[in-house]
């Protein structure tokens, strides 16, 4: 995915969380901390590297809730939040972003997760934010339940765009259990045109 990103003119990512497992007290069970595929501090060590190599195609990044809560909730600070701070605009809750290509604006809503999101439509959360709370905003994109979706709306007379993302974790014992058996590593790509 690396090389996609980098190779491909005009393509720009937001990084919406859980690149880091970060499994790390007991509570969260035996399964969850031997989905680690790498100790906590080379998970953060090889999203560093990643990063760096990245920075110049991200648009913006987003909590989670797998480094930044689990790291807030063992220590009132996250590593991984403080890294995405320093090197990409940085969006610690919902973030309210535009996008401008050419002569065109584009206002988006961005989280790591929208509340209301329901097993049978995973941009339902995405949605009903613009819906009920921002509806000045034109697209909406999340990612955390691992199963993408896209959805093209209306608001009155306005169109509206409700992205959720995939997952590239494809073994993951928790997201077996509780989203899919076929966890699907597809992103959503949305075309932005001035």
């Amino acid at each position: 995915i690396t090389d996609e990103i980098l190779n491909t003119p005009g393509l720009f990512v937001a990084l919406l969380g859980d690149f880091e497992q970060m499994a790390i007290k007991v509570s969260q069970g035996v399964l969850a901390i031997s989905d680690n595929l790498l100790p906590p501090e080379l998970q953060h060590r090889f999203i560093e590297s990643w990063l760096e190599e990245i920075q110049h195609k991200v648009l913006f990044s987003t909590w989670d809730n797998h480094a930044v809560m689990r790291e807030e909730a063992g220590s009132g600070f996250s590593q991984y939040a403080n890294l995405m701070k320093r090197r990409v605009i940085w969006h610690s809750g919902i973030g309210h972003p535009n996008v401008t290509v050419g002569t065109e604006t584009y206002r988006l809503a961005v989280s790591h997760r929208f509340r209301l999101r329901t097993h049978l439509n995973p941009v339902h959360g995405g949605m009903q934010y613009i819906r009920h709370e921002a509806p000045d905003r034109e697209i909406s994109i999340a990612g955390d339940s691992h199963v993408p979706g896209i959805a093209h709306w209306t608001l009155g007379e306005h169109e509206k765009l409700s992205l959720n993302c995939g997952s590239t974790q494809l073994n993951s014992g928790y997201g077996k259990r509780f989203f899919s058996l076929t966890t699907h590593p597809m992103f959503p790509v949305c075309v932005l045109r001035s």
